[in-house]
């Protein structure tokens, strides 16, 4: 027998609920009816522990489940955390380059826009300097003809056709933005 003077009214509680439930389970149904001043017995108390044993056993097997996919799921994240990360870090280099690239060749079509400038003020130089020739050769030949009357007028008239098909070529070439040579 066990002394009572040690149990507490939770403990003593605890039993009576335990002893019913033994009771039904053993009993398939058959109830005993106990006294409250019943003393209870160390069989009683040694199932009482087992049944709280197996309820801690059974809350620990659980916290350990819920602590096993806590620490997947953050390992998970950790991984995604990480992945987005490198990815972050290869779209920033690639970034990079391609500013570098747009800066490159920006640069480039600067200078090609710049050599392009410098060739056609050569070009409309070069222009005005054959322009200025023949407007020169034309009043020459224009002076020519008046000196010499009648005698060289085929001569100056062919001559004067030259200079003038020579002048609508400058025209035409540099509409088309070509050079007659």
């Amino acid at each position: 027998m066990l002394n009572t003077s040690i149990l507490t009214p939770a403990t003593i509680e605890k039993c009576e609920i335990v002893k019913e439930t033994i009771c039904k389970e053993t009993d398939f149904g058959k109830q005993e009816k106990y006294d409250e001043d019943v003393v209870i017995d160390l069989k009683t108390l040694r199932r009482l522990v087992k049944m709280e044993r197996q309820k801690a056993n059974d809350a620990y097997l659980e916290l350990e489940k819920e602590r096993m996919s806590s620490t997947t799921a953050a390992e998970e994240a950790m991984a995604m955390i990480l992945r987005l990360q490198n990815e972050k870090s290869v779209l920033g280099l690639e970034v990079q380059q391609q500013r570098r690239l747009t800066h490159e060749k920006q640069l480039h079509d600067q200078e090609v826009i710049q050599s392009l400038r410098w060739i056609v003020m050569k070009h409309e130089s070069e222009r005005s300097m054959l322009e200025d020739r023949l407007r020169l050769y034309k009043q020459r030949l224009m002076l020519c003809m008046n000196d010499d009357g009648d005698d060289g007028c085929e001569r100056v008239s062919r001559s004067l056709s030259c200079l003038d098909a020579l002048e609508e070529e400058l025209v035409s070439s540099l509409e088309l933005g070509l050079s007659p040579w």
